[in-house]
């Protein structure tokens, strides 16, 4: 198997739990609206706190996927020496 095609099977998996841990988050807030008790409350809101931390890893590795052109290579070497 090449290198590149389980790159391609990495990314389809991170994207169906990106897609899961998405879909759980815009769910959650009607869960917790409907949940009755302060146990259950409590736990939905710790899980929609978990979930928006997995959206933001999975989006912060999704970004070292993505291809770079040559163009935004430069841009970002400009903004970085902006920056300085």
């Amino acid at each position: 198997m090449s290198a590149d095609t389980l790159k391609r099977l990495f990314v389809d998996e991170l994207r169906d739990v990106y897609d899961a841990e998405y879909r759980i988050r815009k769910a959650m807030p009607n869960m917790i609206a409907a949940a009755r008790g302060v146990d259950l409350v409590g736990a939905f809101e710790a899980h929609l706190e978990q979930s928006r931390e997995q959206v933001a890893r999975l989006e912060e590795v999704f970004d070292l996927f993505r291809p770079v052109t040559p163009a935004q290579a430069v841009q970002g070497d400009r903004r970085t020496a902006r920056r300085q």
